[in-house]
């Protein structure tokens, strides 16, 4: 009996040194494993870097940039950091000259030709009033040619604003007017507007485009065009 526990005893202690044994070579396996792991990303990622690189040393990145023709290539010298004196300003050789003298206006705010036609010009008067007249110096007379003043709300920075023809005129004769109005307080519109018979702005067929509600009086658009 004695014979047989300690032969027992020396299995178990065989099995036991037999399993620690076995551990310690699974955990070097795991380790080569994981060193060889680190070792081939590495050697991936240094290859990556390596093509990344030669392809942008192949690809063309386009012509350098031009210099500007303003501007400082060098920071001038000024210790005292004292502005410089002001060149004395360039010779402007042009004067002004008063055109259709015979013509007086209230608050004119913009001045145009329709599209193809330049013998006559359209003026816009911030009130609601927009007036015709021959391309000369010497004319004397006008037509008035659109008169929306019952809807405008004016004036400081509101008004009629903007004018614009329909970029098909003649073939097309739509006018555009942009103005402010008092229609549940201020508002800022654009509408569209047909000729009558005679020729003139026809105020009664206007159709809204943009109706936008205004918080305040001032900031409230201006010139519209094609």
């Amino acid at each position: 009996m004695k014979r047989l526990a300690l032969l027992v005893a020396l299995a178990v202690i065989s099995v036991a040194c037999s399993d620690d044994s076995s551990s310690s070579n699974n955990r070097a396996n795991n380790q080569n494993n994981q060193n060889n792991v680190n070792n081939q990303n590495n050697v991936n990622n240094q290859n990556n870097t390596n093509n990344l690189n030669n392809s942008n040393n192949g690809v063309d990145m386009g012509m350098p940039p031009t210099p500007a023709p303003f501007g400082l290539d060098d920071r001038p010298a000024n210790p005292t950091c004292i502005a410089p004196d002001r060149p004395p300003p360039a010779e402007r050789n042009f004067e002004l000259t008063r055109r259709f003298s015979a013509l007086n206006f209230s608050a004119p705010l913009w001045l145009e030709h329709a599209p193809g036609d330049t013998s006559r010009w359209y003026l816009m008067e911030q009130s609601g009033r927009i007036f015709a007249f021959d391309n000369d110096d010497n004319v004397t007379d006008t037509t008035e040619w659109a008169d929306i003043r019952d809807r405008v709300a004016c004036c400081g920075e509101r008004g009629l604003l903007g004018m614009a023809f329909h970029p098909n005129w003649p073939m097309d004769e739509r006018i555009f007017l942009s103005y402010t109005t008092n229609d549940n307080g201020t508002r800022s519109r654009v509408s569209e507007f047909t000729l009558a018979g005679d020729g003139t702005v026809d105020e009664g067929s206007e159709r809204i485009i943009i109706d936008v509600g205004q918080p305040f009086d001032n900031h409230n658009g201006g010139q519209i065009s094609f």
